[in-house]
């Protein structure tokens, strides 16, 4: 057939089967048979590997044998493991992959507790005192030194033992009998057997113990793989609020969601898109978890369908987005409530030296949404039609509602995206952070305790590093600066004055202000900065604007009093009492002064909307300045 006489897709398929390379299967299934599992590479990690590997290897029925077989013969695994593997008749791939992740988990919490790392703690009653245990599945028995026992459970009488116990070195434990103690644990009560032991050793909560009281697995594994505090008043608050760091699903309480449509909206249908295969067991696995946790459930027909959009996150998991600007989003009404300003966020961080960090678990998920709500936010996905019972990721007024949400819960405490608690002293800290996790725990809330931070002295926080000195920016946005010829000394030297300035300072209401402002024909400028103890001056803001085609055709005099009116209005934010400004030029002076001859309309103009300003102190400074740069920048971006 001619080309001529072919339809666009004819042509477009042809073409494709004409330059797609096809990969060879015999070469794709070598890269698959020669995978090992690399030192260091989880056992996750080296599934999902072979899972990407098989895609194009053609092993259709074949295809869990084959994986089967790579993953026992490719493992770095000690012999023992292998050995056990290969025992198990009628082995899976399923199989394989559940018993080795398992040995995996075993064999790292085995290897703490034989480096001396403290593992993981258990918190018990022992006939009514609180007692931090250490969990040891290698232990046969539980047991206690003496000096707890003295210290606890001395009214409890000793009865003499006649078993022998030999550390994990071989070292033989010398014991002086046993106590039978009444242990609770969350809603369990009974009556256990507790070994005593001569010397300073933790007490253990061995496997005697396990088969009568029946753990809290997941939530135990959770919080101690996320132990991010080493504090003990710390640890004391986190224990006090085990149920707000639960896996387990959340709802908020007493609010819910209300999806705003315009009444003359009309529905929209999109089809689904395809998943790569690669994601699509990925895909499967996050569906199931919303379905099983009440967040969505499966419909059969929808007058509004939206595709989803798969989001890769940092800890190696996905998250779902319906892709609502092809939908509803164009049908919102407006969303009026405010979000926090950033800049508002970081002022009130003043005087903060220890920081906690609060990372809300599937936040939006835990909104429910209210019943006429529901059908907007229905995703169209390979495996059909799925409701949102909760907020949804991808609507537009999603984050303005949570954070109206947020704020009634949190009356007053600063939230955006993650929260942030911070003090000046230690103690007003720990206060602090037990009032928020009260709170919050109270509204039925739950956090990622992995992603949690406590106590540090610096912790990134919506794009900045922060400490007590204030405002870093991240490695990441630690770029290089980069000139062109066109650049001049007074460019350079405001190059090293900014890059002097790393650091923006928190805003503090007791000290001094400076403003200083500048113009050029292409931009207006802006420095805002405190003045310190020392002298120094420490820039709390930096700003600047290009001129539009009307101000650049001002005379210079009326560029500079735009220049001074850009400043005042943006410290406004800042402070509504400056005491001091700063200028460049002596058309500043002339500018600011109601003794001016023959004073322009436009700058009379200027000057009646800043009268207060009229007082202020102006210095002339010679030489270029920081503005000097921001305003050129400005320019560069134009021309480019």
């Amino acid at each position: 057939m001619k080309p001529s006489e072919m339809t666009y897709n004819e042509l477009k398929a042809a073409l494709l089967a004409h330059y797609r390379l096809q990969p060879l299967v015999i070469a794709e299934r070598f890269k698959f048979q020669k995978r090992n599992q690399k030192e260091g590479e989880s056992v996750a990690d080296y599934i999902m590997a072979l899972r990407q590997l098989s895609v194009s290897c053609e092993f259709g029925q074949y295809l869990s044998d084959a994986l089967r077989d790579r993953f026992v013969s490719g493992l770095n695994a000690v012999e023992s493991m292998q050995r056990k593997l290969l025992s198990q008749k009628d082995l899976t791939f399923n199989q394989a992959c559940e018993t080795v992740s398992s040995m995996e988990l075993a064999s790292s919490n085995t290897l703490e507790i034989a480096d001396g790392k403290k593992g993981i703690v258990v918190n018990v009653k022992l006939d009514g005192k609180c007692m931090d245990m250490q969990l040891d599945t290698g232990a046969a028995v539980s047991l206690m030194s003496e000096l707890s026992y003295r210290e606890f459970l001395s009214h409890l009488p000793l009865s003499k033992t006649s078993m022998q116990l030999i550390t994990y070195s071989g070292e033989r434990i010398l014991l002086l009998g046993s106590v039978d103690v009444p242990v609770q644990y969350e809603r369990q009560n009974v009556t256990l057997p507790l070994v005593i032991v001569k010397g300073e050793r933790p007490a253990l909560l061995g496997r005697n113990w396990l088969e009568k009281i029946l753990l809290d697995w997941p939530n135990i594994f959770n919080v101690e793989k996320a132990e991010v505090a080493s504090d003990p008043a710390v640890k004391a608050v986190l224990r006090r609020h085990t149920e707000f760091f639960s896996d387990k699903p959340s709802t908020i309480k007493d609010f819910k969601a209300t999806i705003q449509v315009r009444p003359d909206a009309t529905p929209i249908f999109q089809k689904a898109r395809p998943v790569p295969y690669a994601l699509r067991e990925t895909v499967d696995k996050e569906l199931d978890r919303l379905e099983k946790a009440g967040i969505v459930s499966k419909i059969e027909r929808s007058d509004w369908a939206a595709p989803i959009v798969v989001v890769p996150k940092s800890d190696m998991s996905i998250r779902i987005c319906g892709d609502y600007k092809v939908t509803i989003n164009q049908n919102l009404e407006e969303e009026t409530y405010p979000l926090p300003n950033t800049e508002d966020l970081f002022a009130k961080l003043a005087g903060g030296t220890l920081f906690s960090k609060l990372d809300l678990a599937h936040a939006y998920q835990q909104l429910k949404l209210d019943q006429n709500s529901e059908k907007y936010l229905t995703i169209n996905t390979h495996r059909g039609l799925y409701k949102y019972h909760r907020l949804s990721y991808g609507v537009a007024s999603a984050p303005s509602i949570f954070q109206a949400v947020m704020d009634q819960i949190l009356q007053g405490l600063d939230f955006l995206d993650d929260i942030l608690v911070t003090a000046s002293t230690k103690e007003e800290h720990i206060r602090k952070l037990d009032e928020v996790l009260t709170r919050l725990e109270r509204y039925g809330l739950r956090v990622k305790l992995s992603k949690c931070q406590f106590m540090q002295s610096s912790v990134e926080y919506l794009g900045h590093r922060i400490d007590k000195e204030g405002l870093h920016p991240t490695d990441e946005k630690k770029q290089p600066w980069s000139w062109t010829a066109a650049c001049d000394m007074a460019f350079e030297e405001a190059k090293q004055l900014l890059l002097g300035s790393t650091v923006l300072v928190h805003y503090d209401g007791n000290r001094p202000l400076k403003l200083e402002c500048d113009a050029s024909p292409y931009g207006v400028g802006v420095v805002i900065s405190h003045i310190m103890d020392n002298g120094e001056e420490c820039p709390i803001v930096f700003a600047s604007r290009t001129l539009t085609e009307t101000e650049k055709k001002y005379a210079q005099i009326e560029q500079e009093a735009l220049s001074i009116i850009y400043g005042p209005d943006l410290a406004k934010s800042v402070q509504e009492k400056q005491q001091e400004q700063k200028r460049q030029h002596d058309q500043g002076k002339r500018v600011l002064r109601s003794f001016v001859e023959e004073e322009p309309v436009r700058v009379r103009n200027f000057r009646g909307g800043q009268e207060k300003w009229l007082s202020a102190t102006v210095i002339e400074r010679k030489g270029p300045i920081v503005q000097d740069a921001l305003e050129k920048q400005s320019s560069d971006e134009e021309e480019n």
